[in-house]
C-alpha cells in the first residue's frame, strides 16, 4: 500500500472506520508556515508550536495539535462575549 492508502476494506477490525496504513519515510518535506503574528503573546506562541511541527517526529503531532487547539480555545474563552451592531 503506498503512503495514505485504505486496505481496502469497508469497516476497521472493531466494525469502525476503515484502517488507514501511513508509512513514515526519510523523505524530506519543505513545510512552510506563512502566517502574520497577532500581537498577542500568547496566540503567537501557540501558533508557533505548528511552525516547529516538521522536528516532531509523526507519532507526536496530534499532541501538538491538541494542545495548540487547547490553548486557542481557551484564550478565545477569556475573550469578552462579540456584541452585535447597535
Amino acid at each position: 500500500m503506498g503512503e495514505f492508502e485504505t486496505d481496502g476494506r469497508q469497516d476497521g477490525p472493531s466494525g469502525g472506520p476503515p484502517t488507514v496504513a501511513f508509512h513514515e519515510t526519510s523523505e524530506t518535506v519543505d513545510f512552510q508556515v506563512d502566517y502574520e503574528h497577532s500581537g498577542d503573546r500568547r496566540v503567537d506562541d501557540a501558533l508557533d508550536r505548528l511552525a516547529r511541527l516538521p522536528d516532531t517526529p509523526l507519532a507526536g503531532h496530534a499532541d501538538v495539535y491538541d494542545a495548540v487547539h487547547t490553548e486557542l480555545r481557551a484564550i478565545l474563552s477569556e475573550q469578552p462575549a462579540a456584541q452585535g451592531p447597535r
